[in-house]
């Protein structure tokens, strides 16, 4: 990219001014690929920020033989409008192009939506989030500061996919491959998410005293063999710890329904009616297959959509490469909400605790994958606390956003997003 320089860019500049169409920005040199049925191809698009009703001024040395505006932009090549009043008789190799790209908003908020994911999988946070209730389906929350200085915010409506098809939103987070609207969507990204689904006991219930009842649920579960059969989307990833490791590791406990279903029938506190709780939409096909087991057992089985007085919870957890303990303290968390009356419960949450503690005081790496391995334990072998799959998780960027790219953790790179002002084309068939 060549910026206008000297005499040459006063020209353009003054050219741009006496359009009436001027914006912040400055003209980009590019090579003029063809003129071709009254156009002329442009040997840059949208990764310059030019898009449609961008203008541009054809120069011969310092003499303007044609300008005009982009009707059509993508990825290294953008076409202008008809140019039916330019002479082809020119030579395109003596001939320059200038374009003035979009306008870069370095002020006004960027708001993201997030449906069917954890409010804390939208970004890594910079600062604690302050929460301001707008109405009574939605409220915000601060997230960060891009580099060029917007501040980004986060909701969390009930109203995901229509807020966002009326531009109250400049892009979105979501569980499944969202469907594709040209209109609106600028560019969709994928990642592995910064999270796991697990499986929880309820740990104040008679049942999971010994977490017999999720561990039989985890011998009946595997997201390789099941996922194609029993669920719809992208297959997520197997994970087999509570906490993000490069190296590979095995299941606490192999596949096996069989084993899993001779479990819960010979456990002395089999219970005879179950309720399961999930708290985001992209768990509910999974309580709904666990349900399915449990009723093939002969067990009554009520699902819904909330965690409290649920015997067996659904949930996610954080996976940081960066802060492998952040997970299991939030398990642990979950955990001592639920009140356990046992006394043996109790001594066994005050050894995750100090577990836990170690990984996170740790000074090497070494030391706090230690400990992160003691907790891990703990709570699949004594607790009945599984991870269950990492899932693939969706970003959809507006038209005004661009930039947009997860980090290796899977967090969305909030600092390079940058918003931009779609210029207005002013012919009245615009597309």
């Amino acid at each position: 990219m060549l910026l206008i320089k000297g005499h040459l860019a006063a020209v353009v500049v003054a050219l741009i001014l006496l359009s009436g169409n001027a914006v912040s920005g400055e003209g980009i040199e590019c090579e003029i690929l063809q003129y071709k049925l009254e156009r002329f191809y442009f040997g840059a698009g949208e990764e310059q920020d030019i898009y449609p009703g961008c203008r541009f001024v054809i120069l011969k040395e310092a003499d303007t033989v044609h300008s005009g505006q982009i009707e059509f932009s993508y990825q290294g090549v953008s076409l202008s409008r008809p140019a039916a009043d330019f002479s082809d008789t020119l030579a395109i190799a003596e001939l320059g192009a200038f374009i003035e790209p979009a306008a870069v908003d370095s002020t006004s908020r960027i708001k993201l939506g997030c449906y069917g994911v954890p409010w804390w999988s939208l970004v890594r946070l910079e600062f604690a989030y302050t929460r301001v209730y707008l109405d009574s389906v939605s409220y915000y929350f601060d997230l960060s500061i891009t580099t060029r200085g917007n501040p980004v915010v986060g909701d969390l409506p009930k109203t995901m996919q229509s807020d966002y098809e009326t531009d109250k939103f400049d892009g979105f987070f979501s569980a499944s491959m969202p469907p594709q609207n040209t209109s609106q969507h600028a560019q969709v990204i994928s990642s592995p998410a910064p999270f796991v689904a697990v499986i929880v006991p309820n740990l104040s219930e008679k049942m999971n005293e010994q977490g017999f009842v999720t561990t039989s649920l985890y011998y009946r579960f595997d997201v390789g063999r099941l996922w194609p059969a029993f669920f719809q989307g992208e297959p997520p990833s197997p994970v087999n710890r509570l906490y993000p490791t490069d190296t590979g590791s095995e299941r606490a406990y192999p596949y096996d329904p069989e084993k899993g279903q001779t479990l819960l029938n010979k456990y002395r506190h089999r219970p005879k009616k179950v309720g399961i709780g999930f708290r985001s939409p992209g768990l509910e096909e999974v309580a709904d297959y666990f349900a399915d087991v449990l009723s093939r057992d002969k067990i009554k089985v009520e699902v819904k959509s909330e965690l409290k007085d649920r015997d067996i919870l659904l949930n996610f957890i954080p996976a940081d490469l960066d802060n492998p303990a952040a997970g299991l303290r939030h398990v642990y968390r979950i955990l001592l909400n639920t009140k356990p009356e046992e006394e043996s419960l109790k001594e066994t949450l005050e050894i995750l605790n100090n577990q836990i503690a170690g990984a996170e005081k740790a000074e090497d790496t070494a030391a706090m994958m230690h400990y992160c391995r003691l907790a891990d334990r703990t709570l699949q072998s004594e607790l009945g606390v599984f991870p269950l799959f990492r899932p693939t998780i969706y970003f959809v960027a507006g038209k005004n956003l661009r930039n947009a790219r997860f980090d290796e953790s899977g967090y969305l790179d909030i600092a390079s997003l940058k918003k931009i002002i779609l210029p207005e084309p002013d012919w009245e068939d615009r597309p």
